[in-house]
């Protein structure tokens, strides 16, 4: 299936963005794609979901690098002043990177990176 548009496949993300107004949307490759994916060879997704972003942004849609550690990037937005003390959400792991939880420092994920991951 197409989306309304016809520019891309409903599948994924953009069939969620289709269906639900995403305002911000947060992706951990953007502005650049520029990290392994894990399914790197799948180049027609990832050209699908960009043709997604296009169109959606020009609607209004704002599209962000997901944060990495951030307590800050993903936050209430109705009645935040009655739960500013008890609601956060902390950015704990993207791309291969991943926030320390004793400091919240960002460090690289220890071990063997996968042969497939490593040329993009």
């Amino acid at each position: 299936l197409y989306s309304m548009s016809g520019n891309f496949v409903l599948s994924g993300i953009p069939e969620i963005g289709e269906h639900v107004r995403i305002h911000t949307l947060l992706d951990r490759g953007f502005p650049n794609y520029n990290e392994p994916t894990g399914s790197i060879h799948d180049w027609k997704s990832l050209e699908n979901y960009l043709k997604f972003t296009k169109e959606y942004s020009a609607k209004g849609m704002a599209v962000e690098r997901f944060l990495v550690g951030s307590t800050t990037q993903i936050r209430m937005h109705q009645n935040s002043d009655n739960v500013k003390d008890h609601f956060l959400v902390r950015n704990i792991k993207g791309n291969l990177d991943v926030v320390l939880p004793s400091n919240g420092t960002v460090v690289p994920i220890q071990g063997k990176i996968l042969s497939s991951e490593v040329s993009w």
